[in-house]
C-alpha cells in the first residue's frame, strides 16, 4: 500500500499579524499527527488541545506574518474499518478574518494519507 498525497498552497490574509494559528481537526473516524514549518523570520509550534491539534506561527520581535510561508503536514492513517475516506479540516485565524479549509481524500486500506498544506502570509 503506498501512501496517498494532497498537496495544496492556499494565500491568506494576515493585514500585519505577527501570530497566526491553525486548527486542525481529522475526521472520517481516522488517526493522525500534524506538525508545522515557518519558512521565515519566526517560529512554528505545535499543541494539542484534545480533539485538535494547533499550529501557532510566530513572526520574530519587530516583524510581521506578511511575506512567511506556513506548511502543515498532517499524517492521516486509515483505521476505520468502514471506510477508506479521511479529511482534515483547517481553520485558520489571526488575520482580518477566519478561514475554513476541508481536505478530502481517500487511502488505501489500512494506508495512509500525507496531507501537505501550506498558506503564503499576504
Amino acid at each position: 500500500m503506498a501512501d496517498v498525497f494532497v498537496t495544496k498552497t492556499l494565500a491568506y490574509v494576515t493585514d500585519g499579524a505577527t501570530q497566526v494559528t491553525v486548527t486542525i481537526v481529522i475526521g472520517e473516524s481516522q488517526v493522525g499527527e500534524s506538525d508545522g514549518r515557518l519558512a521565515g523570520k519566526g517560529t512554528a509550534s505545535l499543541e494539542t488541545d484534545g480533539d485538535h491539534e494547533i499550529i501557532t506561527a510566530r513572526a520574530n520581535p519587530g516583524l510581521n506574518l506578511k511575506g512567511m510561508v506556513l506548511t502543515c503536514q498532517t499524517r492521516v492513517k486509515d483505521i476505520n474499518p468502514d471506510s477508506n475516506r479521511t479529511s482534515v479540516t483547517h481553520t485558520v485565524e489571526g488575520g482580518p478574518e477566519e478561514q475554513t479549509n476541508t481536505f478530502p481524500s481517500i487511502a488505501d486500506t489500512n494506508g495512509r494519507v500525507i496531507y501537505n498544506i501550506s498558506y503564503v502570509f499576504v
